[in-house]
């Protein structure tokens, strides 16, 4: 395969990776979805399997329904989607040329009608950070 056909898969790959992510996002805000809380996350590389393995134990733990996308060319390129009836948390990989480290993006979402009461955002964050707060250089931003 030439350089050039290479490119082009790499390319198309990362527009549908980008149409698939922004689909997802403006499907939640059009089906009623509210975004409540946004956590960015970064940590070494070699940690990937570890976090997703902690976000997995507090998906179970909180009676989520998971789903985790297999990667299309990085494996560390893994999107990982929680819901159940009354909220939904989204863990994206973001690729910031800006930083060496791994970086996930996790969105909470209040689902339904009924508000999503706050206190339980605020333990869901706090748990993930317990959580994660052994993987190798963690870092915590709380956005909303």
């Amino acid at each position: 395969m030439t350089k050039w056909r290479k490119l082009a898969v790499v390319l198309i790959a990362c527009g549908l990776w980008s149409a698939v992510t922004i689909g997802y996002i403006a499907a939640a805000g059009a089906s009623g979805e509210l975004l409540v809380r946004v956590v960015k996350i970064t940590m070494a590389h070699e940690e990937h399997a570890r976090f997703v393995d902690q976000i997995s134990e507090l998906a179970a733990e909180n009676a989520f329904e998971v789903h985790v996308v297999p990667p299309l060319l990085d494996p560390t390129d893994i999107p990982i989607w929680m819901w159940r009836r009354d909220v939904k948390m989204l863990a994206i990989p973001v690729n910031d040329p800006n930083i060496l480290d791994l970086r996930y993006d996790v969105g909470i979402y209040a689902n339904g009608d009924q508000p999503l009461p706050m206190g339980l955002v605020d333990r869901f964050v706090e748990d993930l950070q317990h959580r994660l707060r052994h993987l190798d250089r963690v870092t915590f931003t709380i956005i909303k």
